[in-house]
């Protein structure tokens, strides 16, 4: 309830400042408002807020993901016959007008990122081409910034691309003393590194980011918060639970204390169920969920209902109800795609590798002919992880293989292909996949050097807490269990 009161007080707020002000200061008050409204979680008050203020300068927001999309195309194509020069031009020199067009652009950009991904970016390609034609150096160094968290979207394949937008926005923050760029540009930086699949160095520098932020700056809640988010993420990724059960309980009760909806939900969504279930507290997690989304926006498909959605399978998955699992996802999937957040790499192969699981988990109990339905989509799913081209997903790609292979009465098969997932996911620092992985082929060996491989599997996951290790290991490798 108190997080819906300080909506309503901003707001409140945002009208009493903007009445009576000259126009042009009630724009900006408007705008302001809209964008702390946005970047808090509560996305339909700050679109309503929003849309008056877009109006004003002759912008509309696309009514839907795919609209979005076109536009986005459009504008990427003016972008690139554009290039990214410009000429640099102190604020003094630059029309008022022209600088609230960019701060409005900003505003959805930054609003929308971690939200609406593809509406976020066609903002942001108006953003950065707006801030490149007026020069002023602070606004073209915090787009150029931008810039890099959202062509880091496509992951590798446009990694080079996310290189040379780093290295000149880190150029043009550099000429600056301003510690917020500086800490945007790490924070990134950081970004960029999870979206490619660098975990270890992205959780590296989100702390640099983090330090940057609180020690240096004001007014940057929501930086802070997605420099926290962030290393949280790759925590998740590298395995370290018993870390994000340290950091969690704090970061969920500051967002709370300041009403922060899209903390909250963000942190519930994708990172608490982690800790959850390596305490093995799954009805919990579960609880959290659905408190959180129950706060959250119902209208479109947002990152938010996409998370909510991976972490159902995974508790389901967990509890090993595998039917109840490939139902869910499988049931919500043509919503996923046409919300077109599958356009973000690092989501397109968590997406796909959750989907396979799924179905290699409802496999192991399905009648046969309902068996190979489920084990052609979870090879489906696993060509589609090959074709990535990503070194970090390739071992995901192999478990699923080497689930379905099992499933088939292919063990010589299935060994092979977990140990080279497990070399893959050892290479990545993909370390609990790593473990699951090798509990799995120690499983399916005789003698002593299975009872090894379990040991060792088992033992990393009691240094993190992991609870019930068995059940992490059927969430996270379904469709192996131990020959019979």
């Amino acid at each position: 309830m108190a997080t819906d009161l300080r909506a309503s007080a901003s707001l409140i707020i945002a009208a009493l400042a903007a009445d009576g002000a000259p126009p042009d200061e009630a724009l900006e008050l408007k705008r302001r408002g809209a964008e702390q409204l946005l970047r808090s979680g509560y996305i339909d008050a700050g679109l309503a807020t929003l849309d008056e203020v877009l109006r004003s300068q002759g912008f509309v927001l696309a009514p839907s993901p795919r609209r979005a999309l076109a536009s986005l195309l459009w504008r990427r194509f003016r972008l690139a016959v554009r290039g990214l020069d410009f000429v640099e031009r102190p604020a003094s020199e630059v029309p008022p007008a022209q600088l609230r067009r960019i701060d409005v652009c900003w505003a959805v950009a930054v609003g929308l990122g971690i939200v609406d991904t593809v509406r976020g970016a066609d903002f942001q390609a108006r953003h950065l081409e707006l801030a490149l034609d007026a020069g002023e150096p602070y606004r073209v160094a915090r787009a150029l910034a931008l810039e890099v968290g959202y062509t880091a979207t496509g992951g590798v394949a446009r990694a080079r691309a996310t290189a040379k937008r780093l290295r000149l926005a880190t150029s043009v923050a550099g000429r600056l003393t301003d510690p917020h760029v500086r800490g945007l540009v790490t924070l990134v930086s950081g970004v960029a590194s999870a979206l490619e699949g660098r975990f270890r160095e992205a959780r590296d520098l989100t702390e640099s980011a983090e330090a940057i932020l609180r020690e240096q700056c004001s007014g940057v809640a929501w930086e802070l918060f997605n420099a926290q988010y962030f290393g949280l993420l790759s925590l998740a990724y590298l395995g370290e639970s018993d870390a994000i059960g340290v950091r969690l309980p704090g970061l969920l009760a500051e967002a709370e204390e300041r009403g922060d909806l899209y903390a909250v939900t963000s942190l519930t969504t994708r990172i608490a169920y982690v800790s959850r279930l390596a305490d093995d507290r799954p009805e919990e997690a579960r609880d959290e969920l659905r408190r959180a989304m129950g706060r959250w926006s119902r209208q479109g498909f947002h990152l938010q209902h996409l998370w909510a959605l991976f972490a159902e399978t995974e508790i389901d998955l967990y509890e090993g109800n595998g039917a109840q699992a490939w139902e869910r996802i499988d049931r919500d999937w043509a919503a996923v795609e046409r919300s077109l957040l599958l356009r973000v790499q690092l989501i397109r192969i968590g997406a796909l590798q959750r989907h396979a699981r799924a179905a290699l988990a409802a496999a192991g109990s399905a009648a046969p002919a309902e068996r190979e339905r489920l084990l052609a989509a979870a090879r489906r799913d696993a060509r589609a992880i090959d074709r990535e081209r990503a070194a970090w997903a390739d071992p995901f790609a192999a478990l699923v293989l080497a689930g379905a292979a099992a499933l088939s009465g292919r063990r010589d098969e299935a060994s092979r292909l977990l140990g080279q997932a497990e070399l893959g996911f050892q290479a990545s620092q993909l370390s609990a996949h790593a473990a699951a992985t090798r509990w799995r082929r120690g499983e399916r060996l005789e003698g002593e050097e299975g009872r090894r491989l379990c040991e060792s599997a088992e033992a990393w996951m009691a240094e993190r807490g992991v609870v019930r290790p068995e059940r992490l290991v059927s969430m996270l490798a379904p469709g192996l269990d131990p020959p019979g």
